[in-house]
């Protein structure tokens, strides 16, 4: 999770005292250039969703702590590729969800506890055999338990080259800037049938935030 190339560049040449806007002044659609990326704008057209702003959102203190723990990694000597080719998967929860045709909305917060409820049970009805035991309890009452699991599923489908990846006209921004990886509804199954303890092992380590 990087922020996006031409908001560096407008970075440097505001700094510099030579910012370049269009010719139409500052509008939103060139604002918007600013603020997403690639891979940001091509799950909107894909899903229809928008995902927040690493650059002009609350996400992004979570994208600055991303930079930390992905050099973190490179100086540990772990593969770090920003298209999801590597040791890490950038995963947008709800639009995995969307792909897998579940409850992608409303779940968040404690007001939202039955919305939540109902997602787990949507989840666990399509994808029975997750099996998720001791961990129920738990992705009842916190979002960010349900999201890890999403995640989890998400980023196994990634190393099962089951997700949808960058195209070849966006390898470079998508290595710049980072790359979301999205899927089709059948991935939940297609999982299953390759790894049956995938989700185990992927969610051995998760707690309660």
């Amino acid at each position: 999770m990087a922020g996006p190339c031409r908001l560096l560049s407008f970075i440097s040449g505001h700094r510099a005292g030579h910012v370049a806007i269009p010719p139409d002044g500052s509008g939103r659609d060139w604002r918007r250039t600013l603020a997403y990326r690639a891979t940001d704008e091509a799950v909107h057209q894909l899903i229809g969703l928008q995902p927040l702003s690493v650059a002009a959102d609350r996400i992004g203190h979570t994208a600055m702590r991303c930079a930390a723990l992905l050099a973190k990694l490179e100086q540990l000597g772990q593969p770090v590729d920003r298209r999801g080719f590597g040791a890490v998967v950038e995963v947008y929860p709800a639009a995995s969800l969307r792909q897998w045709r579940l409850p992608y909305r409303g779940y968040k917060g404690p007001r939202n506890a039955a919305v939540l409820a109902d997602l787990l049970d949507a989840l666990l009805a399509a994808a029975p055999w997750l099996g998720i035991s001791e961990f129920d309890s738990l992705c009842r009452r916190s979002d960010h338990a349900i999201d890890a699991v999403v995640a989890s599923l998400t980023a196994r489908a990634a190393f099962l080259n089951l997700t949808t990846i960058p195209p070849p006209e966006q390898a470079g921004l998508a290595a710049a800037e980072g790359g979301s990886q999205c899927r089709p509804h059948r991935c939940l199954n297609s999982a299953k049938q390759r790894t049956p303890l995938a989700f185990e092992h992927a969610t051995c380590g998760m707690t309660e935030r």
